[in-house]
């Protein structure tokens, strides 16, 4: 059985190594970002489901203006309806991708570009200990 604990910390130790060097390239994707003001036109919404139970998710739609031309893009982060801070008419801030001028997230959204990198250190994180400490449980 100690095999198996080594595979736990051997596991654990690629997901966090995982989580670090993706939370690096999104830093760094990030300085190529862009932020600006736009305008909420309206929200997209789509239907979930979690083991058959039906949820609804939205996004917001933001007018705004990159080299003199009228973008209308969605954005990246879903979240429930509640969730949402602002309005239809509300100006927001937003940090879209100099490459991709239609891609953007709000930029009070501080922890969504890292959402992915976080859940591997985390997940890295706890099956390193539970490889530690599991053995002493016998």
């Amino acid at each position: 059985m100690d095999w198996f604990y080594d595979l736990l910390k051997l596991v654990g130790l690629l997901a966090l190594l995982f989580g670090l060097v993706s939370a690096f390239i999104t830093k760094r994707r990030l300085r190529n970002r862009i932020c600006t003001t736009g305008v909420v036109v309206g929200f997209e919404t789509k239907k979930r489901h979690i083991k058959g139970v039906p949820y609804t998710v939205c996004a917001a739609v933001v007018e705004y203006k990159v080299d003199g031309r009228e973008i209308t893009s969605t954005d990246m982060n879903y979240t429930f309806k509640q969730a949402l801070t602002y309005d239809i008419g509300s100006k927001v801030d937003i940090c879209y991708d100099r490459d991709n001028i239609e891609n953007f997230y709000m930029a009070d959204n501080k922890i969504a570009p890292y959402v992915n990198s976080l859940t591997a250190v985390i997940v890295g994180v706890t099956m390193i200990g539970c490889g530690f400490v599991f053995p002493y449980l016998k």
